[in-house]
């Protein structure tokens, strides 16, 4: 009872703080129509002052986990080039969107994913998101008919000298859902910026891993980031967030080739070392804009589990799950690693992915391949995702945009490169109404095709390495998801 009080007082507190903000920019909307010619990439990027003898710049890179919000990039004031009289061509240069909020979003997803300039003003910023949303699905054991809190965060960042920052972000939407003993906390770290080409940060962040997940909900054009995400990246740990230290930094700065290299922890959010060797997961990732249509990236992630990292994979409830037959003596988390044992090791996953934008059509690309540690007899895993996006405005000077979007996906479970066991095939079509800077109104279909059989884990549980546990069974399934986003 505690728990729901504290999760509804929490909710109420962040509509309060959306509605009002929403209010406020509303009252200070201009009143004019003029359209003005979108900026580059490169140009939104904190102009870098020319590099004098014997001075270093004082310019500061943005970080590569998390992009530039649409507050953010509203607040450059560069003047907007003149548009080019050639005619269309392939890139952003002769693009003409209006001067408005969702244009700024745009401009947010098109910035490198690190790096750029410390945007926030000095000071304390306050942000808040609330998602709810309203779901048919023909999923097994799942509810076919359900409303939903899918997302509702507090986050508050302080930003000093354009050198350090600090941010902590909490989530509320774990106690609404009832997620057990899960943590409040989602992000909480410090970061040192003092040149552009190094800087570190400690505490508990996003991994520098894959492009679909370093992008933030607020710019993300879909509900959920797809079955490759939920499955290499958030279940088998090789990104998603964990607790740990890294160095990012552009390297060039003509072609804005940024890095950052993290050593973690391994044993994702709120989970601290539990093995006595302490050994720790290494992830990394370049990312470079050679031209300003087009963003490139690549990842490594290398994991790295004691047998003792195994007990903090073990939810104690499926013990009950165990045959007493088997086990007459009583299922202990001893009998669990000696079970599991061949989990432990070393695993490795890469990925490689591309950003490109005609005009105002975005196209994304990942693909993913390395190895599944969560089965013995099928070890290998790739991935392949295409996302497409276009927003225009609606009605003319109101403050109105509409965004069809399309997401295919393929996810391959393999014995060996030329030999898979299982595959599954995603597609999401979708369109999002964009109210203003705060609001959008999101609405998708889901539709998964499964090819192949359930690859069974060798010496675990025969129904997967814990019963209902994803990947569970691989199995066809449908959506229909309406979500109401409010941010800021």
């Amino acid at each position: 009872m505690k728990k729901e009080i504290i999760a509804h007082n929490f909710i109420i507190a962040l509509l309060i703080l959306l509605i009002g903000s929403e209010a406020a920019s509303a009252q200070a909307e201009p009143s004019t129509d003029d359209e003005a010619v979108a900026k580059t990439p490169i140009e939104l990027n904190e102009k870098e002052p020319p590099a004098t003898a014997g001075a270093e710049s004082e310019v500061v890179a943005e970080p590569l986990v998390e992009r530039a919000t649409s507050k953010q990039a509203s607040a450059d004031t560069t003047p907007a080039k003149e548009p080019s009289k050639k005619g269309a061509s392939f890139g952003v240069e002769d693009a003409q969107p209006e001067k408005d909020d969702a244009g700024s979003e745009e401009r947010a997803q098109d910035e490198n994913q690190y790096l750029g300039a410390l945007k926030q003003e000095p000071g304390l910023n306050i942000g808040a998101r609330l998602y709810t949303q309203w779901m048919l699905r023909d999923e097994p054991d799942q509810p076919s008919n359900e409303f939903r809190i899918n997302i509702a965060r507090f986050q508050l960042t302080w930003t000093q000298w354009k050198l350090v920052k600090a941010q902590i972000e909490l989530d509320a939407d774990q106690l609404v859902e009832d997620a057990g003993d899960t943590a409040l906390l989602r992000d909480f770290y410090v970061r040192v910026q003092p040149r552009y080409w190094i800087g570190a940060r400690i505490g508990q962040f996003k991994r520098p891993f894959s492009r679909v997940e370093l992008t933030s909900r607020q710019t993300l054009p879909f509900i959920n980031r797809g079955i490759g995400n939920d499955y290499i990246t958030e279940h088998l740990l090789y990104g998603d967030r964990d607790i740990g230290l890294m160095l990012e930094g552009r390297l060039l700065k003509q072609i804005e080739l940024d890095y950052a290299i993290g050593v973690f922890n391994g044993m994702g959010k709120n989970a601290q070392e539990i093995a006595p060797g302490g050994s720790k997961d290494i992830a990394a990732r370049l990312e470079t804009r050679p031209v300003k249509w087009i963003s490139l990236g690549a990842n490594a992630s290398f994991k790295y589990l004691d047998r003792e990292d195994l007990l903090g994979l073990i939810d104690r409830d499926n013990f009950a799950s165990v045959d007493p037959r088997e086990y007459p003596n009583g299922y202990s988390e001893y009998d669990f690693m000696a079970e599991h044992e061949w989990m432990a090791g070393f695993a490795w996953m890469t990925g490689i992915d591309a950003a490109l934008r005609v005009e105002k059509l975005r196209i994304v690309l990942e693909g993913m391949l390395g190895e599944n540690w969560w089965f013995e007899r099928y070890p290998k895993i790739w991935s392949a995702l295409l996302t497409l996006s276009y927003k225009y405005k609606l009605i003319k000077g109101w403050p109105l945009w509409v965004e069809p979007v399309f997401r295919a996906e393929v996810l391959t479970v393999l014995r060996s490169m030329d030999d898979w066991r299982v595959r599954m095939w995603q597609l999401v079509p979708g369109v999002n109404l964009h109210l203003g800077k705060h609001v959008r109104l999101m609405i998708e279909g889901e539709f998964v095709l499964t090819q192949g059989n359930e690859a069974m884990i060798d010496g675990s549980r025969k129904d997967g390495l814990w019963p209902n546990e994803w990947p569970g069974l691989f199995a066809d399934f449908n959506r229909l998801i309406v979500q109401l986003a409010f941010s800021m």
